[in-house]
């Protein structure tokens, strides 16, 4: 009968029927120590991969609010374009204007007189906000600028003191500027030197070219650099030798005359002249030194081209719809990539691809990674009151996008009916402003609207119409400074120390004592005026104007609720990265304790296999004897 006994761990000492004694299972230390520890650590640190799985997730949600943050600012850039004037803004595209032309005879024009076009004739710039309106322009002369010339010259580059007959030397003016010729100077130097002259502080005006008209015949041009009668080429005598300074320039060609006195231009090519145009047919010859006039038509600027009296030109300025439109295209773009990124977030769908980028097969449907965050859900939320914005209270015009041909499609996607839009467009451009823009009336003309808040909002009465402000001014001071001033919601209410407008000059801001809150105008009312009350201020809200203020609290850089939220995330994750490399200094001193212990185990266990050793040489030795 077989009998084991366990001697040492697995290690059993068996006596066989023959009563020899063997050893079996004899272990040699073959525990992987290594993979113990590895698994030891690793359940130690599980809550660190744990916090990094967080990390990674609320890395996804950053990345996700940084896109959706970008392409809310773009939709912001479009609704900017289409919210109306403030006094920071620049790019209103209802400011935009665009001016057509045509041309026809004037009542004075020759019989038979054929018109140029009036490209041919002026070239005409219209800046933004210019007044909407018809003008007629006729050119009846075009400035010119001075031009006069030396007489024949035999050699460009000989000295002068060479020529036959030789030119003398000397010194004269040229505008005031003293110019020394010379007798190594030819003509060619005695043109740089006058162009050296027309440089700094007290420059001449005045420039030197050299014309060639054959091998043996240039000429010496001056040039004045400006147009018009106040920019004469005059050139004066050098006191200390007037007569010498006389014959130099009379033996150039460039004058006539012995002193300063009877000095005179011997060869004008060109005489100086105004422009003159006639505006609106005032029958007044307007007058500028200029070819280019910007101060006679507010936010028009005319560059002559050519004069062509007889010719009237009809000038028509209006809105710029291709600028409208193109700023409504911009808003429904920017307005549906957004709309495309909430759909995206809101919809349960495959987000694993495989590297040709196919949804991977097995894999789960999730909702995107902002779904159901708080502040991506109010935003969405509110971006959807965008496409369906109506004024009801607008008292005419257009009340909702859909009435421009802007429809809503299954996706929640903004179409556009061009042929309705271009039509609204020609039909009521300013009820479209109206729908999209900001806009203030008042009863007074000394009223100026300068800029709106983020809080303005129109007066209104029981039944949501839109009612005007009564804003009432005590009085101004010598100076045209306000005195006092209160604005309310209905007449003969007037209160100058309800705290309701503050005042700074002339200039108003309603405070938020009103719902006009942070509305400011200037009134300028003029030196030690008497108290006006019951001035109508009609704010209205449109649909660009309201939702740009709604993004740029969501989008402002470093405050908007986006970035917030971000940096909400982002502390977080410091939080958690802290706490990793807390759990990972931690798991770090037990692997190290853990690798001591079992390196003793492995120490010991050595020991016992050497001493099995031993024990089984005895046996052996035993069972031969």
């Amino acid at each position: 009968m077989t009998e084991s006994t366990s001697i040492l761990g697995n290690t059993q000492a068996v006596v066989g029927d023959d009563g020899r004694v063997t050893l079996k299972n004899i272990s040699s230390g073959g525990i992987d120590f290594d993979s113990i520890t590895e698994a030891l650590v690793a359940a130690k640190r599980a809550p660190a991969v744990t916090l990094e799985t967080n990390i990674k997730e609320n890395s996804e949600i950053i990345t996700e609010f940084q896109s959706l943050n970008s392409l809310t600012k773009e939709l912001g850039s479009s609704l900017d374009a289409l919210r109306g004037s403030t006094s920071s803004f620049s790019n209103d595209v209802f400011d935009q204007r665009s001016g057509t032309v045509q041309t026809f005879p004037s009542s004075s024009a020759a019989p038979g007189h054929v018109p140029s076009g009036a490209g041919d004739i002026v070239s005409i710039g219209v800046e933004k906000g210019a007044a909407k309106g018809s003008h007629t322009i006729e050119v009846i002369q075009k400035a010119t600028a001075h031009q006069v010339r030396s007489d024949g010259i035999s050699s460009k580059f000989d000295d002068l003191s060479t020529l036959t007959p030789p030119i003398p030397t000397g010194n004269f003016t040229l505008n005031g500027v003293e110019i020394t010729i010379t007798d190594s100077d030819s003509i060619y130097e005695v043109a740089e030197k006058i162009n050296n002259a027309n440089s700094g502080e007290n420059a001449t005006g005045v420039s030197a070219t050299i014309v060639s008209a054959g091998e043996n015949e240039h000429y010496l041009v001056l040039s004045s650099d400006k147009t018009g009668t106040d920019s004469k080429i005059e050139f004066g005598l050098d006191p200390a030798d007037e007569a010498g300074s006389a014959t130099m320039l009379n033996a150039l060609g460039l004058t006539n005359g012995t002193t300063s006195t009877t000095i005179s231009i011997k060869n004008e090519t060109v005489s100086p002249q105004n422009a003159i145009v006639d505006v609106n047919g005032l029958g007044v010859n307007i007058e500028r030194q200029s070819n280019t006039i910007d101060d006679v038509i507010e936010g028009i600027t005319l560059d002559i081209i050519k004069a062509e009296p007889g010719t009237i030109i009809n000038l028509e300025i209006d809105s710029d719809l291709t600028s409208v439109k193109q700023g409504i295209i911009d808003f429904v773009d920017t307005y549906n990539e957004v709309r495309k990124f909430i759909n995206n977030q809101q919809t349960s769908e495959i987000r694993e691809f495989d590297e040709d980028g196919n949804p991977k097969e097995g894999a789960d449907k999730e909702f995107g990674d902002l779904a159901f965050d708080s502040t991506f859900r109010q935003f969405a939320q509110e971006f959807g009151q965008l496409a369906t914005f109506s004024n009801f209270s607008l008292p005419d015009g257009y009340q909702s996008l859909s009435q421009l041909g802007i429809s809503i499609d299954k996706e929640g996607m903004l179409q556009i009916d061009n042929t309705v839009l271009d039509q609204r467009l020609i039909d009521d451009v300013d009820s479209v402003e109206k729908l999209f823009s900001f806009n203030m009336t008042s009863s007074d003309t000394n009223v100026t609207f300068i800029s709106n808040g983020t809080n303005t909002e129109p007066n209104r009465d029981a039944d949501g119409n839109i009612i005007p402000y009564y804003l009432s001014i005590e009085g101004t001071d010598a100076d045209g400074n306000i005195t006092g001033a209160s604005l309310r919601t209905g007449p003969g209410e007037n209160d100058y120390l309800d705290g309701s407008v503050e005042i700074n000059g002339n200039v108003l801001t309603f405070t938020d004592e009103t719902g006009a809150e942070s509305l400011k105008i200037i009134y300028n009312g003029g030196s030690n005026m008497s108290e006006v009350t019951d001035i109508e201020i009609t704010p209205t809200r449109g649909v660009a104007d309201s939702f740009y203020n709604i993004q740029n609290e969501y989008t402002k850089t470093g405050s908007g609720l986006f970035d917030e939220k971000s940096i909400s995330i982002e502390e977080q994750n410091t939080i958690m990265e802290n706490e990793i490399a807390n759990i990972d200094e931690r798991v770090k001193r037990f692997e190290d304790m853990t690798k001591a212990k079992f390196l003793k185990t492995e120490q010991a266990m050595s020991l016992s296999n050497s001493l099995l050793k031993q024990l089984e040489q005895q046996f052996d030795a035993m069972n031969k004897s």
